[in-house]
This record gives structure tokens, C-alpha cells and sequence, in this order.
């Protein structure tokens, strides 16, 4: 650097050039810009992945043999019994389970 040319550092932590206006920003400054950027990347890829297996996991409800499964669950859950209870007491047909496995 010449005597006429001056650096300043500011509030944004870039260092400014007097004579040619040019900014200058620091090696740690560019590495957290960057890794603020792949966290960005980072956080929007995870928010896709659970989109994508929570779609794929409703749509395979829609699924023969997927729904198919589900009934020895349904019919055995306590939770489901009451519902089913509270459905035929409404008035709803209910189906009976078959048993077990």
C-alpha cells in the first residue's frame, strides 16, 4: 500500500479500500458466508427428504397389500376398539375384526 491509500474497517466487518472504494472481505467472513449458505442448502434438502417419505408413506395407505397389514394393527389397538365402539353406537357399520394373525 501507498501512503495516499487507506483501509478502513467498518461495521459490516468488510475493509475498505480509500483509493479504489473496493471491498475487501476477510478469509473467515467468506468462510461463514459459505457456510451459511450450505446451511441453507443443508436445511431445505432435510425439509425435502421428510416431504418426500411422508408422501410415500400416505400414498402406500392407498395400496393393497399396505392396507391390508395395517388391519391386525387396527383391530387389536385399543384406541381403535373404542373408536369402532363409539362408530357402531352412531350407527356406523363397522366391520368385526377376524382375529388375530
Amino acid at each position: 500500500m501507498t501512503g495516499s491509500e487507506t483501509v478502513a474497517i467498518g461495521d459490516s466487518g468488510l475493509a475498505m479500500n480509500g483509493a479504489t472504494g473496493q471491498s475487501k472481505v476477510s478469509a473467515i467472513k467468506r468462510l461463514y458466508i459459505k457456510a451459511a449458505t450450505l446451511d441453507r442448502f443443508g436445511m431445505a434438502m432435510l425439509r425435502l427428504g421428510l416431504v418426500v417419505v411422508l408422501v410415500w408413506i400416505g400414498g402406500l395407505t392407498f395400496v393393497s397389500y399396505q392396507a391390508d397389514s395395517i388391519v391386525p394393527l387396527a383391530a387389536n389397538s385399543p384406541f381403535m376398539s373404542f373408536l369402532a365402539r363409539v362408530a357402531r353406537g352412531l350407527g356406523i357399520t363397522v366391520p368385526q375384526p377376524t382375529g388375530g394373525r
